[in-house]
């Protein structure tokens, strides 16, 4: 697992190094850039015992760990960030019922249709809205699917944890560029 991680973690990196083709025009050589590779995570939940979808609820109305944070990551794709998206899918710890273990055979493979539906209500609501914007077919050629495991294990699970288990996480990963003198202001 830990390999698969890292193996994504150096694809996401060669994608960027390779569209570091500058799309802001030449730069003088007075104005040198400064690249990072920046992270932002977002959790959407809502999701209940047993279930990948949430009925009619837009990817906007799910409960959001930070506040807000999905509509802020689609206002910065919106923006023209170029992010490689990774959808983390969870479930609990709970053994699937009979009639859901036909379905989905694993809580693995339930946490994978969770992640797999947040993308699909991502692409539904997204609509670029600047010229250098993705278009919606290359952000879904920028999202990666995986499955995670429960965070909260044991006999002891509240409820309230159950349910933080049964989430997406949303982890973006871009390159941030600024100029030196705007680097040397910021600090």
């Amino acid at each position: 697992m830990i390999a698969l991680i890292a193996s994504l973690i150096f694809l996401v990196l060669a994608m960027f190094a390779a569209s570091l083709e500058s799309k802001e025009g030449t730069k003088t050589e007075s104005s040198k850039a400064i690249t990072a590779l920046a992270t932002s995570t977002c959790t959407v939940s809502s999701f209940a015992r047993g279930e990948h979808e949430i009925g009619d609820l837009g990817l906007r109305e799910l409960k959001q760990a930070p506040d807000k944070c999905a509509d802020l990551l689609l206002e910065g794709i919106d923006s023209g960030q170029s992010p490689i998206l990774f959808l983390i899918g969870h479930a609990d710890q709970t053994k699937l019922v009979r009639k859901k273990r036909v379905y989905y055979r694993t809580n693995e493979t339930l946490a994978y249709q969770r992640a797999l539906h947040v993308k699909t209500m991502l692409l539904k609501e997204y609509t670029p809205r600047v010229a250098n914007g993705l278009t919606p077919d290359e952000l879904a050629r920028r999202i990666l699917i995986v499955e995670g495991g429960p965070q909260y294990l044991g006999k002891q699970v509240r409820d309230d944890q159950l349910e933080l288990d049964r989430s997406v996480e949303l982890v973006s990963v871009y390159l941030h560029s600024v100029d030196e003198q705007t680097a040397a202001k910021e600090n």
